[in-house]
């Protein structure tokens, strides 16, 4: 614990300088002041240090946390506010009116990471010739980090806004400041791959530190940077689905490449280290997975934080720093005294529990959430499921602080809403990747890839049913485990069910929209990632349908949003507009065309 308060005490000298950079408006369009990193920084080891440290600090800043839980979640069909919420915004989104002039459209947050990022990039390399002890190993494990997180930001970027500047130039003085125009989400999918496949080069090894060490998910390792890249090409793949197969073929092979690398890495980790050891007992270790016993997969992964199942997460020590927003959205809204948070699951996580997974009428049905009441992430997401009474479940994933729930096939209510943790200095990680998500990744690729294979189709379906099987209690496996034949051999059932078991998998973990997005792209005609959505028609209605027979996005959606699901009418509403402001101050920016602040908010 004294290596994780060192790092967070360096994290906080180098945010003084690093924040300085940005106000709380997008630095794109506001200029930073001059000079600051003063003359006598960028001289030894320790100023870049301090600045690559201060990258991922200001990573963990509240704004960062809170877009990935609005960007990545709000929008789906998991997540809501909460009941006794009085917030106009939060309902506007939900009424499908996202105002430009929102403050959850500002990505400056993100832009603050990547600017901290091209300093170092742009400044490090000219330290080694000051400094012998800043080796040119340590420049190369310091840019690779750097180039990694600059790609996942741009990343979020692209997956929220898809029209976005790819920024690598440094903005440190008045006189260097410049103006970067949107590229089209190919190209910026591009570049992405283009920082981490070098990243990937300097990054470290995944379990270099050792066992139980904070900083083999804490830093971006080699499987960090693959997870990334499997998940980028993944995306791109989606895109590219309808519109060039063949294109979109090699994309979804990448994606299943730099799986494979994540999954035999920890493999390899999990069998040198814990197999055959007392570490080892009480968990799933039938190979190649190791997952954790689905009865003890929730503390592991989420209490105990940084698990030999994760990859990369955010360190929040609940000392030097405080997950705030993780407080905010799910626990306490507002004060210590507040009886709830602003956002709580569906009647979708809370009441949709399938009957026995083997008919295939029922397994492929995108209405049963969940396949089985003795999964124990039913009970792990969410409070109160499997209570008629309510139409909103209290988010308990990250909030509860016990084991998991025992003797489910007894058990048909969940645990009662319980405050056990304290409001002030919040310590709860946020996990950006972990082993199961990266698995799910493969699967859904192979999915794409298997054209009427059986076996193809069967292998795809082997993983998902690994990720199923841990969670569900062992009494009642031989009833409620998921069967291949005649339920999951076509791609479309087996890519609903790949949907459905990333959502009791990956739930309130900022995924559900993205994955709908991906699921919606490969039912969508017409799709252009080479051009911006301004570039193809400034006038906001000239875009590829949501109403295509095969594409259920809307179906899956239906439930949340009633009446107003008919406003998603192409691609464009699929992301958020950009912050007014910022289109305002900067002349080579475009506004998502149908995004006007008007009564509104919708382009008619």
């Amino acid at each position: 614990m004294k290596k994780k308060n060192n790092i967070f005490k360096s994290l906080a000298i180098a945010s003084f300088g690093v924040l300085s950079l940005c106000s709380c408006n997008d630095f794109l369009t506001i200029y930073p002041t001059d000079k600051t990193i003063g003359e006598n920084f960028w001289k030894t080891k320790d100023d870049v240090d301090q600045m690559v440290t201060g990258a991922y600090h200001n990573l963990i800043a509240s704004g960062n946390i809170e877009r990935f839980i609005m960007w990545g979640d709000f929008r789906s069909d998991e997540i809501q506010k909460h009941n006794s919420l009085d917030n106009t915004t939060l309902d506007n989104i939900t009424n499908v009116d996202l105002y430009p002039s929102s403050g959850y459209n500002s990505w400056a947050s993100f832009y603050n990471v990547i600017n901290t990022c091209n300093l170092v990039l742009n400044h490090a390399s000219s330290v080694m010739d000051i400094d012998p002890e800043f080796t040119s190993g340590d420049y190369q494990t310091a840019r690779a980090q750097m180039l990694g997180l600059r790609a996942l930001c741009h990343f979020y970027l692209v997956r929220s806004f898809r029209d976005i500047p790819y920024v690598t130039k440094s903005y440190e003085n008045t006189d260097d400041m410049a103006v970067d125009g949107q590229l089209p989400p190919d190209s910026t999918l591009q570049l992405c791959i283009n920082d981490l496949e070098e990243a990937v080069q300097g990054c470290y090894k995944y379990g270099t530190f050792g066992t139980n060490d904070w900083r083999n998910v804490g830093l971006l390792s080699k499987d960090a940077i693959h997870a990334i890249l499997a998940d980028v090409y993944l995306w791109r793949a989606s895109l590219w689905t309808n519109t060039d197969k063949e294109k979109a073929k090699t994309y979804y092979q990448a994606s299943i490449d730099n799986a494979n690398l994540v999954i035999q890495s920890h493999k390899e980790f999990y069998e040198q280290n814990y197999k055959g050891t007392s570490a080892a007992s009480g968990e799933n270790t039938t190979a190649p997975y190791y997952l954790y016993d689905g009865q003890e997969a929730y503390y592991r992964i989420f209490n105990q934080g940084n698990s030999r199942e994760s990859i990369f997460e955010l360190q929040f020590d609940g000392n030097s720093n405080s997950n705030s927003q993780v407080c905010k959205y799910f626990y306490k809204w507002e004060k210590a005294a507040s009886t709830y948070g602003m956002l709580a699951g569906t009647s979708i996580v809370g009441t949709s529990v399938g009957d026995n997974p083997k008919p295939a009428s029922s397994s492929a049905s995108l209405d049963a959430y969940y396949k089985s009441e003795n999964d124990y992430r039913f009970y792990d997401n969410s409070y109160e499921v499997n209570d008629d009474n309510i139409s909103f479940y209290p988010i308990k994933k990250m909030i509860y602080q016990g084991m998991s729930i025992s003797s489910i096939p007894t058990r048909k209510k969940g645990d009662t809403y319980l405050q056990s943790r304290t409001y002030e200095n919040f310590r709860q990680n946020w996990i950006v990747y972990r082993i199961t998500d990266v698995m799910l990744m493969k699967a859904e690729a192979e999915i794409q890839l298997a054209g009427s294979d059986d076996k193809k189709f069967q292998h795809a379906f082997n993983i998902i049913q690994a990720v199923n099987k841990r969670s569900i209690a062992t009494e009642a496996l031989a009833k409620d485990t998921l069967v291949y034949k005649d339920n999951y051999n076509k791609q479309t059932k087996l890519e609903q069910l790949c949907l459905q078991e990333r959502g009791r998998e990956l739930c309130y973990e900022g995924k559900r929209w993205y994955d709908l997005l991906r699921y919606s792209y490969r039912h969508m005609k017409g799709v252009d990632p080479t051009k911006t959505l301004y570039e193809i028609d400034p006038n906001g209605s000239n875009y590829p349908s949501l109403d295509e027979s095969d594409n259920n996005f809307k179906d899956i959606l239906q439930s949340k949003y009633g009446t107003n699901i008919v406003k998603f009418k192409n691609e464009a509403y699929l992301y958020w507009p950009i912050l007014q402001s910022d289109i305002k101050n900067n002349k080579l920016l475009h506004q998502n065309p149908v995004w006007v602040e008007t009564k509104t908010s919708e382009k008619q």
